[in-house]
Parts: structure tokens; sequence; C-alpha cells
């Protein structure tokens, strides 16, 4: 059904692995302790608050930080930490045969926030959104993002009446407004890694998926979505539903089409509520 993808995750147990393509569950990962030559920058927070890298070729695992503060992917060998929103510094690690720490100052005023393949970004009412590189902070756009893949952000601007929410591709080509059926208070958005759709979770586990292409809006559950990640290639979204015994979904939206893995079933770990890879499998 997905052929040639893995899926690691969290578990209160450990860190679970399940292989998609053949129905297996590998068991609990051990993490790799050693920076060193590592590459991996894809991000997965554990139940006990660590966070690792992932090296996405070898699924190799490198305990990054215990932190409950901000922890976000700049690129795949740079990722970026910060205290917590109100943090007055981040600190950038290149990963590497010889790692190094970077400290930037943060902008006066800025609420922070992590977003994967962009970073830990500043937001200051008025002023606009700013990224932290090595440099330090440069400015990225004048609305707020919310939400980003390697190809495109959701980003919000507000005037003295309202607020709304963009799409925008990452080299400012071009940007979709989402429509208004697709924005709720308190929705939180994931971008596809082609930048060409977005999906859209609520408080209470509903999903869907917006096109700007063809400006339509996918079902995709009802309730229950915890833990929603987009496959590499865009063609599938990936989730757990625990309202009852844990189950993995995943859902096509070009095919339409559902799929439920039971993880009692193949006698995988359990799943916590927190963060969900899909990875292609090791060698392939």
């Amino acid at each position: 059904a997905a052929p040639g993808y893995s899926v690691l995750y969290s578990s209160p147990d450990g860190l679970g692995e399940l292989r998609l393509s053949t129905g297996e569950a590998l068991g609990l990962r051990s993490e790799v302790t050693n920076l060193r030559g590592f590459r991996g920058g894809h991000l997965l927070r554990s139940a006990d608050g660590i966070t690792y890298a992932v090296d996405p070729e070898r699924l190799d695992l490198v305990h990054i930080a215990a932190t409950s503060g901000l922890v976000a992917s700049v690129e795949a060998t740079v990722l970026a930490f910060a205290d917590g929103p109100d943090a007055e510094e981040v600190t950038l690690v290149e990963l590497g045969d010889v790692p190094r720490w970077t400290s930037v100052d943060v902008p006066s005023g800025a609420s922070l926030r992590a977003v994967d393949a962009f970073g830990i970004l500043a937001h200051v009412a008025g002023e606009g959104t700013s990224a932290a590189t090595l440099e330090g902070f440069e400015l990225l756009t004048a609305g707020e993002v919310v939400a980003a893949s390697e190809s495109a952000w959701v980003e919000r601007r507000c005037d003295a009446d309202t607020c709304r929410l963009y799409l925008v591709d990452r080299d400012r080509r071009n940007e979709a407004e989402l429509p208004e059926a697709f924005v709720e208070p308190g929705d939180r958005y994931w971008v596809a890694p082609d930048g060409r759709s977005v999906l859209r979770t609520t408080p209470t586990g509903k999903g869907e998926i917006y096109l700007p292409d063809t400006g339509g809006i996918w079902w995709v559950t009802g309730s229950g979505m915890v833990a929603p990640t987009w496959s590499p290639d865009s063609s599938f979204v990936a989730w757990f539903d625990l309202e009852d015994d844990p189950v993995l979904k995943l859902m096509l939206p070009e095919r339409a089409d559902w799929i439920v893995v039971d993880l009692g079933v193949l006698g995988a770990a359990a799943p916590s509520d927190h963060d969900l890879l899909v990875l292609p499998d090791r060698g392939g």
C-alpha cells in the first residue's frame, strides 16, 4: 500500500518502527549517541520530552536535547533551539564531522515559534517574521508564519478588521488564500513537502486537506487525528487514531483512498500522542 516507506513514532516504551511495505513491526529503536558524522535533520519528539534527529538514509537516531523548549530543523544538517517562545537567544547546531554551535540574539519584542524546515522563527507584531540563521535573524515575510514545509509556508496576515491565511511558495512566485471554510480558531496546519496542499486539524482531531490548484477541500477524518504527517513525496497523510484500540491510518488524496493498520495485530508498540515520521525504508 505504501511501498518503500517506514514509520518511526514515539511510544511510552521508546521509539517504534513499522515498515509499511511489508506490515512488519520492527520493535523499539535505540539511539545513536555520536553527533560526529551524523547527517539527519528530521526531528522526532518522544513521550519523555527528548528530541531526536533521524538520519533519513539509515534511520539512525541521535539524542539531540531533553527540553520542554523549542527545537526545529533548519535544513538537513542544521538544527535550532530556544528555551521557549520568550527566549532572548536561539542556538543553532551544524551537524557533521565536527558539530558547531552558534547563538544569535532574538529581536526585541518577538515571540518565537519552532517550524521544521525553517528553524526558529521570530514574529514581531507589525514588523513581520524573521528566521534565525547562522548570521542572525533575517526577515522572511511581513506576515506571521504558522506552518511550513521545505517548499511553502502558511502565513497569517491581519488588518484592523480581520485575519486571513495564505499558502505562499518559498520562492514567492505563487500564493493562494485559504478559503474561509478551511479556517477556524484553534486549527493547526501541515504543509505538504511539495507545497501543493495543506492539511488542517481541529482541536477535536478533525482533518481536511485543501488543494489550491483545484480549490477542493478533501475530508480526511471526522475526529481522532493525532500526530499527523505527510509522506516525503506528498502522496499520503499518516496519523494515529487513539480513540479506541490504537491504529495507524493513511489517506491518499489523489486516490481518495484510506488504509488502516491495526498496531495490535502486528504486535507493534503502542504509540503516544507525540510525533510520527514517514521516511524511506533503510537502503531504499
